[in-house]
């Protein structure tokens, strides 16, 4: 899947509704936010980066 393919595809994924979630996943969903209104030629492998250490942040909460 080339960087188009993932952006296009996470997109298309459901929202979970994180106002049921403790606060890391309203974190998560404004950096998902974030990044979806960026200009995706301005974004390199650091903004994906971001959004990993977020998720990994998150499961070593739960």
């Amino acid at each position: 899947m080339n960087k188009n393919e993932i952006i296009e595809s996470l997109k298309r994924e459901t929202e979970i509704i994180p106002d049921e979630y403790d606060g890391s996943y309203e974190l998560l969903r404004e950096t998902v936010r974030a990044l979806t209104n960026a200009n995706s030629k301005e974004l390199d492998y650091r903004d994906l980066d971001m959004l990993l250490k977020s998720i990994q942040v998150k499961l070593t909460l739960i």
